[in-house]
């Protein structure tokens, strides 16, 4: 765990939200994990290492192992541990579950796959089961009724070229980002032409740069 209150990401320092990092001091181990911050809680879902040990090259199913008992009596808290299902009814059950509950999606790991950093890709250990999509934009004209304009980029002759990519409405409990801010998004699909079905506002991204808001990001919908 990053004592001082940082997380990296590809690098860069982003901030860490401190109700996390209270949690994380109160375990008297020192440990790495992996997981993804919503708002002021981390979801742990890995374990890189704990107590000295490296556990990146330990199965997946052991892995969690270690990573539940490390997280024993945090339930509740700014840190927790991510849900697990292990039996085929256990994950026909969570997958059902997390689909009406309109979640982002499942990700399958292979009981004894050794530890991967990045996002899963289809055709190896980990598969990542998505519901809808997700991706990140950067952010144009800020719009009345509380909306801003999104765009991506792509490659062209002479350097990026930003594609628009229509509007996306900020709820009333998220501040207004500012023009040339990263934020995320969900999406069911992208347009060709350019434009989003369903967008819907997740957060703003301080752990990347503009240059990861590309268009080969985006999942077009398919031709009638």
């Amino acid at each position: 765990m990053v004592r001082a209150g940082k997380a990296r990401r590809q690098a860069l320092l982003v901030g860490f939200p401190q109700a996390v990092e209270a949690a994380a001091l109160a375990i008297p181990h020192d440990f790495i994990i992996d997981g993804e911050a919503i708002g002021e809680r981390l979801h742990a879902f890995d374990v890189l290492s704990a107590r000295g040990t490296d556990q990146r090259a330990n199965g997946a199913l052991d892995r969690f192992d270690v990573l539940r008992r490390l997280l024993a009596g945090c339930e509740g808290g700014a840190l927790a541990l991510s849900v697990a299902a292990v039996t085929t009814g256990e994950k026909r059950a969570l997958h059902a579950r997390l689909l009406a509950e309109g979640r982002e999606g499942i990700v399958f790991k292979r009981k004894k796959s050794p530890y991967a950093a990045g996002r899963p890709n289809s055709g190896g250990d980990h598969l990542k089961f998505k519901h809808y999509e997700t991706a990140s934009f950067l952010t144009g004209a800020v719009n009345d009724q509380r909306s801003v304009s999104v765009m991506v980029s792509r490659d062209a002759a002479g350097g990026a070229e930003w594609i628009p990519m229509g509007n996306c409405t900020i709820p009333a409990n998220h501040r207004v980002p500012e023009p040339g801010t990263i934020v995320e998004i969900r999406y069911r699909h992208a347009y060709p032409g350019g434009g989003l079905q369903e967008p819907v506002f997740l957060g703003v991204r301080t752990d990347i740069g503009a240059d990861e808001c590309t268009a080969d990001q985006l999942r077009y919908k398919a031709a009638a």
